[in-house]
């Protein structure tokens, strides 16, 4: 499927933070959360820690969907491993300008990080040649080959490494990370297959109607089960009017039906 070896992967579909890939299993800390398939942050207190580093010193690519759902009030970091200069690796933003930034060795992208409540993918990859960051499956930017610490905090989601706080607040889905760059096409692919919100199944197994009345006039309650046909059948007996609300349940028996009330003659 990719050049690069795939060495961890996490669609936070269940109750932790599981590894499909490897072995390296994260804690949900400070109020994280997996919500409707994905890893939901707070921006004050919650985050991820791992008890390993997730991401090579060097020649490795790490992907991801992150939606912001609010501004932070200076920086914000979705993932982070090491130490200040160490060199240290992370993927966030600075403000005011929001311009994101790539660890120690490339703090200043010149791009924006978007704040558009939109669920966005976000891919970083580096060999010795050069480092690539790309946004929904396009290259944005390109600056010289970055390293990774190993020393320091294990990799975090949500938050930097000590000491410096920098809490994101919003959505993390479909996170890899690679030893080896992917190409941009295994970019673009990644980018292709974004999170959907689960469907809710919703089945009805009752319809209750009601309706004003008037005295001394017959109700009949019909359905159908087509509107392109006038084939109406009888919802169960007539019902005189009270001069109030009258009310019948139907026990559906079909995926849906059509109602109306007829006044008897």
């Amino acid at each position: 499927m990719f050049g690069a070896t795939p060495l961890h992967h996490y669609n936070f579909d269940g109750l932790g933070v599981t590894d499909s890939v490897g072995s390296a299993d994260g804690s949900l800390l400070g109020g994280a959360a997996n919500s409707s398939g994905m890893l939901l942050l707070n921006g004050t207190s919650a985050y991820v820690q791992f008890g390993e580093n997730l991401i090579p010193s060097d020649n490795f690519s790490v992907a991801f969907f992150a939606e912001e759902l609010s501004p932070a009030p200076g920086l914000a970091e979705v993932i982070s491993q090491g130490y200040s200069y160490g060199p240290g690796f992370y993927l966030g933003y600075h403000p005011p300008a929001r311009s994101l930034r790539v660890g120690d060795q490339w703090q200043n992208t010149d791009v924006i990080f978007p704040g558009d409540r939109v669920m966005h993918h976000y891919a970083v990859t580096t060999d010795a040649v050069d480092a690539r960051l790309y946004i929904d499956g396009v290259c944005v930017a390109t600056n010289s080959p970055i390293q990774v610490s190993m020393l320091g905090n294990n990799t975090r989601l949500g938050q930097q490494f000590d000491h410096w706080g920098e809490f994101f607040h919003g959505k993390l889905d479909e996170l890899w990370v690679f030893s080896g760059p992917l190409t941009a096409g295994e970019v673009a692919q990644l980018a292709a297959a974004k999170p959907r919100a689960p469907k809710l199944s919703i089945e009805i197994s009752q319809v209750r109607l009601c309706w004003p009345s008037q005295t001394n006039v017959i109700y009949q309650v019909q359905y159908r089960t087509a509107l392109t046909t006038n084939d109406w059948a009888d919802l169960g007996p007539l019902i005189p009017g009270t001069g109030a609300n009258c009310c019948t349940t139907d026990e559906v028996m079909v995926p849906r039906r059509y109602y109306r009330v007829v006044a008897m003659p």
